[in-house]
């Protein structure tokens, strides 16, 4: 074959390629990757308001994935160009180069909640300058190994900043439970499979992750510790507000008012249960959406624009914002508005991404970085708000 034939046919592929791209999309095609059947139905009707308060005209149309994971992917392929991600799906996409371009808005403002450690107020007041350190050989307790809010930031946060010695000498074990397990006495994770280690103050149904038992999840912390024998424990900021005795969705179980605990800071101390925006061990960011990292300025302003007067917009805050969306389509279900941002993924995951870093670390057994924690967002997220506060009353 002449290379007068090699080249015209290499014009003829790279033509089709051009071709296919334009057919895997329109032009001003804006597509929003969902997960399930009920989250498409519901997707389709958002994104009838998504057009109509579109300044550009773009067509909005919603494209669905098997899960998180496909979605991802399908971001960083450009089959799609926005989705709504939680922390640990952003933290494995920011290698990809995904932008983050808004965020959901809860009514703790831009966190989605705080990660806290709960103690018994008898042990504050016998020591004022408690800290973490006084609980090694003592019982934890968990919300579920893996966890977000009661493992991933509390853990990777004590062994990133050295409190609890990051341990590798067993090869059974998965390096963070063995860190966890040789610094307190007991422990109580469920979900665990095969790590009986972490179950050793809560064996059974609540070992397995079982929802059924009393030790699992959020309000299984405190179950943990006013009644399991747990000395600390680790899980969401509005736990003893929420559940403790005498309080609104008080459990069954509970006896002890929310009097009789406090919420233990980093950097030692102890203070009352509604302190937890400045005692909290990390605040985790809200779910972010995110495009593709090739996205234009130009493109990424228009969302923002757009969201800013959905956020006014009687139907769309009708859908979303006035608790009818129970099963967390598309928004979660208690957000109350969505606010663009226009700094990098990994500033926007703040100390949440140090400690993610920190639990990979622990897992390669590599060196933890000095200062995971140091990165900051917060002034990005409040000029974010105020500039799309101020584009919404025009």
């Amino acid at each position: 074959m002449g290379s007068v034939s090699r080249n015209c046919i290499a014009v003829l592929l790279f033509a089709a390629a051009l071709l296919g791209v334009a057919l895997a999309q329109t032009a001003g095609e804006q597509r929003w990757c969902t997960t399930s059947t009920g989250e498409t139905a519901f997707c389709r009707t958002l994104m009838a308001e998504f057009q109509a308060n579109d300044p550009a005209g773009n067509t909005w149309s919603c494209v669905q994935k098997a899960n998180a994971a496909g979605c991802a992917t399908a971001i960083q392929n450009r089959e799609v160009d926005y989705y709504i991600m939680s922390p640990g799906t952003l933290y494995t996409a920011i290698p990809t180069g995904v932008k983050v371009v808004a965020f959901e808005e809860y009514p703790v403002g831009a966190a989605a909640y705080y990660a806290v450690a709960i103690v018994r107020k008898e042990d504050c007041d016998r020591n004022p300058a408690l800290t973490v350190r006084d609980y090694r050989g003592k019982a934890s307790c968990h919300t579920g190994y893996g966890r977000t809010a009661g493992w991933n930031m509390p853990v990777g946060n004590l062994i990133s900043s050295g409190v609890i010695p990051a341990v590798n000498r067993d090869p059974t074990l998965k390096n963070d439970i063995e860190s966890v397990t040789n610094f307190f006495g007991k422990t109580c994770a469920g979900g665990a499979e095969g790590s009986p280690r972490i179950c050793t103050l809560c064996p059974g149904a609540a070992c397995a992750g079982s929802n059924s038992s009393n030790y699992w999840d959020y309000e299984g912390v405190l179950y943990c510790v006013e009644k399991g024998g747990g000395d600390i424990g680790f899980t969401k900021h509005d736990v003893l507000g929420d559940y403790a005795a005498g309080q609104p969705k008080a459990k069954a179980w509970a006896e002890r008012p929310v009097g009789n605990f406090r919420i233990l800071c980093p950097n030692g101390g102890c203070t009352t249960f509604n302190d937890y925006a400045r005692c909290n061990s990390v605040t985790v960011p809200s779910r972010a959406i995110v495009t593709y990292a090739e996205a234009t300025p130009a493109a990424i302003a228009n969302l923002q624009t757009t969201i800013a007067a959905l956020n006014s917009d009687p139907e769309f805050v009708d859908a979303v914002y006035r608790g009818k969306n129970t099963q967390g389509y598309v928004f979660q279900s208690d957000a109350i508005r969505l606010v663009g941002y226009n700094g990098t993924a990994q500033a926007y995951m703040g100390k949440a991404y140090g400690a993610y870093q920190s639990m990979d670390a622990v897992e390669a057994n590599t060196p933890l970085t000095a200062g995971a924690f140091s990165v900051q967002s917060n002034v990005a997220i409040v000029v974010a708000s105020v500039v799309l506060a101020a584009v919404a009353m025009i």
